[in-house]
């Protein structure tokens, strides 16, 4: 959202901001409260002007957990409205207008008051900003929308995706050779609950490197996925046979996280990919699911560098084909196989 009136700082005052959150009791996920904390605050960085200093801005955070927003009295909200009584703040920031109330009357009620104090009431989500004319009819807009099948959601789910990339956690499928480890552990009578972290698992971390350095001494892939069958390693947990196979191989090389490296949201079309903004997608390094050692790629490019292991990653079937009369040999397999290109990405 990109305001139309920029915020202000007052000449003799810092501006005093107010972040509310909450979540209801069907997501029972404190995550999401932190997610609305980080978005909330970096929409009021992207919004503040250039020149403003740290000690320019007193941000305050009201939070309320595990409670529903029909709800009129709620401990949370009742202290929002004393301080709008007291005129405590200038902005009053909420990720979307159904985290202040989900009830019409009560968010009309709530608005309305706002605005008469003076204070300034922004929902980024839901483009509503009470410094516009057309607030009300934005609010009864999305007012209409939370209380349907929420049109909105995709916001939500964007934003807790990225406070989960922010965050390190876990965003895919897990890594063969990584476990990973929920924020709260199971317990007798409740599952584990995320956002949840991946770390190297110490019993695959030797197999692992292993499989790079078989392949840096210019062992083909095919010979590569025998050994692993062979010590029956086990493969990722929606594989639908045991057996390795070269394919398998290379997709094992070419994974980033190996080196510590994640893509978030990568472009899959190939002609997506040729506008102007390929290669400009976010990148994270993770230092605790780094299982290789800085000598096998080139960090960040993922593109080989001068060591053995890093031409011979690249290169990996591109040049090695499977001998005639081999294991899995067949004209159809090798046409396949040939296409397949396992330069690290």
């Amino acid at each position: 959202m990109n305001l139309r009136e920029p915020l202000a700082i007052p000449a003799d005052r810092p501006l005093d901001v107010l972040i509310h959150t909450r979540y209801s009791t069907d997501e029972q996920s404190q995550s999401s409260i932190d997610g609305q904390i980080n978005s909330c605050q970096r929409f009021l960085t992207a919004n503040l002007p250039r020149e403003c200093r740290p000690e320019q801005v007193n941000v305050e955070i009201i939070r309320e957990p595990e409670i529903s927003g029909e709800i009129a009295d709620r401990p949370g909200i009742n202290q929002v409205w004393a301080g709008m009584r007291d005129h405590r703040w200038d902005v009053i920031l909420a990720e979307e207008s159904s985290r202040l109330y989900r009830h019409m009357t009560f968010a009309s009620q709530f608005f309305d008051t706002a605005v008469d104090a003076g204070i300034r009431v922004i929902c980024p989500t839901d483009y509503i900003d009470t410094a516009d004319e057309d607030w009300p009819e934005r609010l009864h807009s999305a007012l209409g929308h939370h209380g349907r099948a929420n049109h909105f959601t995709r916001n939500r789910i964007k934003r807790a995706q990225e406070s989960r990339w922010l965050s390190g956690a876990a965003m895919g499928p897990l890594a063969i050779g990584y476990k990973r480890r929920p924020s709260i552990p199971a317990t007798a009578g409740q599952l584990s609950r995320g956002p949840f972290f991946d770390f190297i698992d110490e019993e695959c971390k030797a197999i692992i490197v292993e499989i790079f350095e078989r392949t840096a001494n210019d062992e083909p892939p095919w010979a590569v996925a025998d050994w692993l069958t062979s010590i029956k390693f086990p493969k990722a947990k929606n594989s639908q046979k045991p057996e390795w196979n070269a394919g398998n191989v290379i997709s094992l090389l070419r994974r980033p996280i190996y080196r510590g490296e994640e893509v978030f949201r990568t472009l899959r079309r190939a002609d997506a990919c040729r506008g102007p903004q390929r290669g400009r997608l976010p990148l994270r390094q993770l230092k605790a699911v780094h299982l290789l050692e800085p000598g096998y790629l080139s960090p960040g490019t993922g593109s080989p560098n001068d060591s053995p292991a890093g031409r011979r990653c690249a290169d990996v079937g591109r040049r090695r084909q499977r001998p005639a009369g081999g294991p899995r040999s067949g004209a159809a397999c090798h046409r396949r196989r040939y296409r397949c290109r396992a330069s690290v990405p």
